[in-house]
């Protein structure tokens, strides 16, 4: 898609056909999450109740067993129940390579845990369950000069209907929410354009005046629009266009990190001419023998093409389409809404088996019937009370009833993949190759899942590394606590980010452990002397267990010598010759 010599209103001409060419399945999104939250939220708000529950009679109490809240939760937090491990490779076998990988690789997850990107993936996830779509935004944070990230509600972005990546996506458009003196600050060229459309607004108003303009990422351009007006338009920003120039020797040491990078950087500026020169784009200011100028362009790019900052996924999907064909939720709907019928029958059957009263007027008032219960030792008195007053009960439900809601539990869980062994709950008396089938099954059945979130961890760290390659020109440090307890630090700038990386994620290190297992077998394995004393401190959780094991050595080190000495001293002496 080229927006390249277009007009301000072929851009806006443009950017409104492309919003309005992904209705369709913008419409499928917001119509999903419309219903699914109903169904999650279980609120008590009229306009907010099920279909299945607004039909209950004011009357009825409307008791519900909300199975599909439980089980969302407990299947996103069991998906992200670790960090994600990123393993970096920059290329090469020295020392100085895999220290720096090292180092990069420390670098993300300390960043992981600064930024809190364990809890946007959880809200990225929750959108994923409500409207098909999870949608997570890198972006470079001025402020803070670093690297983020954040999860996008799914209903304020735009996509090519035919994209199933980022690749595919021709376009990509978000709305963004702000107020006016936010959006003035950030275009402030556009001032007077932007204040024409909201009259004679005060000053003092605009802080409180919210606004919703287009970003949007049309090919390798960004354009920013406010209803028609073009608040901004150029190259993609998070991508290295300009490059620096370097000679033969420059570009080696460029590549092993170790390049003077402020005496490059004074000789951009005649460098740059110099290429224009030689390229005929301008006339030499001087005598200069250009056949003999010999530079190249290195971009600090980790990516080989510009891309739009956006990672997507869904499930269930079977079309070339951003969005997947169901949801977890909307399969489990129908069992819920059984699961709801069955507790209202029994919680209203509950009332009639504890029966009511039925009472002759001619014994007592009805003010003094209403006044009657069935306290311990309570007292019914009047005359003809005997054949006067009489306490009816219901008949119990059939079993059957109780087993039919308790399967509509079982299917809920086992459609939402949220069974007893992934929640950390135990059903009877199970064996440790029982317990670890069923922990196995339980991620088979969520398989798609989490290789969603491995995706989804693998793209946001590679843009990570491009950004750091793109914008860190100062350098930024890194704090680790090292073996022996002291704070290691370390300096990442993108002069040593100069090598190819391979950035990818170790699949499945997010999911939760179950430590109780795993406590249990190595304590089997450690009585039948299979693994070693360390290995099963390890298992068991203990802390510094390196430095246990030492001295659980060291000390029967120590009570062998004192027995060996004890045995010599027992022995009789030897008789001498």
């Amino acid at each position: 898609m080229k927006t390249e010599g277009l007009s301000d209103s072929q851009l806006s001409k443009l950017a409104d056909n492309c919003w309005l060419s992904a209705e369709t399945v913008a419409k499928v999104i917001s119509d999903t999450y419309k219903r699914n939250t109903v169904y999650y939220d279980n609120s008590n708000d009229l306009e907010r109740l099920p279909t299945h529950i607004r039909k209950v009679s004011a009357r009825s109490h409307r008791v519900r067993s909300n199975r599909i809240f439980r089980d969302t939760e407990s299947v996103i937090n069991g998906v992200i129940a670790n960090p994600a491990k990123p393993n970096v490779m920059t290329g090469g076998n020295t020392p100085e390579s895999a220290m720096l990988s090292e180092t990069v690789e420390k670098h993300l997850l300390n960043r992981y845990s600064e930024i809190d990107l364990k809890g946007e993936i959880r809200r990225g996830l929750r959108h994923l369950y409500f409207g098909r779509l999870i949608v997570m935004k890198p972006y470079w944070d001025a402020a803070k000069n670093d690297w983020c990230a954040v999860a996008l509600d799914p209903r304020k972005v735009r996509i090519s209907k035919k994209a199933v990546k980022e690749d595919d996506a021709d376009f990509i458009i978000e709305e963004v929410d702000t107020t006016l003196d936010q959006l003035i600050a950030r275009f402030p060229e556009k001032e007077e354009d932007i204040l024409k459309k909201f009259g004679n607004l005060e000053p003092v108003e605009w802080p409180t005046t919210d606004v919703t303009y287009r970003e949007c990422w049309l090919g390798n351009s960004l354009v920013c629009k406010y209803q028609e007006i073009i608040l901004d338009n150029r190259k993609n920003p998070y991508w290295d266009w300009d490059g620096i120039w370097l000679n033969d020797e420059e570009q080696k040491m460029m590549e092993t990190g170790t390049v003077d990078m402020e005496s490059v950087a004074g000789q951009q500026d005649e460098r740059k001419l110099l290429m224009a020169a030689k390229n005929g784009e301008v006339k030499p200011e001087a005598e200069v023998p250009l056949d003999d100028v010999n530079l190249n362009a290195f971009y600090f790019n980790h990516f080989d093409r510009p891309r739009k900052p956006y990672v997507f996924a869904t499930i269930l999907n079977d079309e070339r389409c951003p969005v997947g064909r169901t949801s977890f939720i909307e399969q489990a709907i129908p069992l819920q809404e059984s699961l709801d019928r069955r507790k209202r029958q029994i919680d209203e059957n509950a009332q009639f088996v504890n029966g009511w009263l039925k009472v002759d007027s001619s014994v007592m008032t009805k003010e003094q019937a209403e006044k009657i219960g069935y306290d311990t030792g309570g007292l019914v008195y009047g005359k003809g009370v005997l054949n006067g007053v009489a306490r009816e009960t219901g008949t119990a439900l059939p079993q059957f009833i109780f087993q039919d809601m308790e399967d509509s539990r079982n299917e809920i869980d086992n459609i939402m993949g949220a069974t007893s062994a992934f929640r950390g709950e135990r059903e009877g008396r199970e064996t440790k190759a029982g317990r670890l089938a069923l922990i196995e099954q339980s991620y088979l059945n969520l398989n798609e899942l989490v290789q969603v979130v491995d995706f989804v961890h693998s793209e946001l760290f590679n843009w990570f590394y491009q950004l750091m390659k793109l914008n860190y020109t100062e350098a930024h440090y890194t704090k680790d606590i090292g073996r022996d307890g002291a704070v290691i630090e370390t300096q990442l700038q993108r002069n040593s980010l100069t090598g190819n990386a391979t950035i990818r994620v170790i699949p499945g290190r997010t999911l939760p452990e179950d430590k109780q297992f795993e406590y249990e077998r190595a304590q089997a394995d450690a009585q039948a002397g299979r693994i070693a004393n360390l290995d099963y401190l390890k298992a068991a959780g203990y802390d510094n267990p390196t430095e246990l094991d030492a001295n659980a050595k060291a000390e029967g080190i120590a009570n062998a010598q004192q027995e060996l000495a004890m045995q010599v001293q027992s022995q009789p002496p030897k008789p001498t010759v």
